[in-house]
């Protein structure tokens, strides 16, 4: 009897175990379905808005096509539309929706500084909720496919202006300026092979290549130069090449702070922030840092040693 027993237990028990697999397994796909369900919905819902897009466009139906662009604006998620293969063409045709009447298929040469303010007051309120969210890095991916477009069309000023909106600077549409079109370039690098430097410094190495821009007494630039020092024996160890370009005009200036940092590849132009590598850089304000990969492309831009990635200060 107590083997009896013990015989029924085991059986129960492996009944026990073969029923739970049987459950799991289908709980798991089903949740596997739902995900799976949701994202294609979710690009159902992009492709049904491109859709709207164009055909608001293309019949002039100017309520349905403000609309379809506060949508972009407002609503959709940023994560879903970088996962989206259509993501190219549905950021194109939100920028064709300003930039083109009637549905034709060239740009109206009387444009002109209101289309301009729209797309960029749009685009300054779409970065607004994204950064509120967190979502920086899907912003500059979204925004270098919209100035890109709109430097396709020739909107040269307007793609400025977008770029200066988005950092919480307004231009002058019909006059953007030299600060937007900076911000414009550094917007446009990353990604791209680093421009070459005055002192013609080569940005391939083994490792990634640090490079700041800065000016001596001011306050921001002296708060990084002294992370920098503090941190630079271990950026070294990590193979990271540090290269420093002041805007000092004057040498001495230059000179009585430069001396003291530990890094051999530091110089100062004497056009100050003016100079062919600032202006290349994209730098519209110091400090700047910009990290460039092993390979000499730019990996991004920043304020802080700590935003750059490549070590953390706290």
């Amino acid at each position: 009897m107590a083997v009896f027993k013990i015989q029924t237990l085991v059986n129960y028990n492996e009944v026990k175990r073969v029923m739970n697999k049987v459950y799991i397994f289908p709980a798991i796909f089903f949740l596997l379905l739902c995900c799976s369900c949701r994202r294609a919905g979710r690009q159902t819902e992009i492709i049904r808005h491109h859709e709207r897009l164009l055909y608001a466009l293309a019949s002039n139906d100017t309520t349905s096509l403000r609309q379809e662009q506060l949508y972009l604006v407002d609503t959709l998620s940023s994560d879903s539309l970088l996962a989206s293969l259509q993501m190219r063409d549905y950021l194109y045709a939100w920028v064709n929706s300003y930039c083109f009447c009637k549905g034709t298929t060239e740009a109206s040469a009387t444009l002109g500084s209101i289309v301009t303010e729209q797309i960029a007051a749009d685009t300054k309120r779409l970065a607004v909720r994204l950064f509120d969210t967190g979502k920086e890095k899907q912003l500059e991916e979204m925004l270098r496919i919209v100035v890109g477009r709109l430097l396709e069309l020739g909107m040269n000023d307007a793609a400025a202006v977008t770029a200066a909106a988005v950092m919480g600077i307004d231009v002058d549409p019909a006059c953007p300026g030299d600060i937007a079109r900076r911000l414009l370039t550094r917007l446009l690098l990353a990604g791209r092979k680093a421009p070459r430097l005055s002192h013609t410094v080569p940005l391939v190495a083994s490792g990634p290549t640090l490079l700041l821009f800065y000016e001596t007494d001011c306050p921001n630039c002296e708060a990084v130069l002294r992370d920098l020092c503090g941190f630079y024996t271990t950026l070294k160890d990590r193979g990271v090449r540090v290269l420093s370009i002041a805007s000092d005009e004057d040498e001495h200036i230059f000179s009585s702070r430069a001396a003291s940092l530990p890094w051999t590849e530091k110089w100062y132009d004497s056009l100050g922030f003016y100079s062919p590598d600032f202006e290349n850089y994209g730098v519209a304000s110091t400090p700047t840092l910009v990290v460039v990969n092993p390979d000499g492309r730019i990996a991004g831009s920043y304020h802080t040693l700590e935003e750059t990635g490549l070590i953390s200060i706290h």
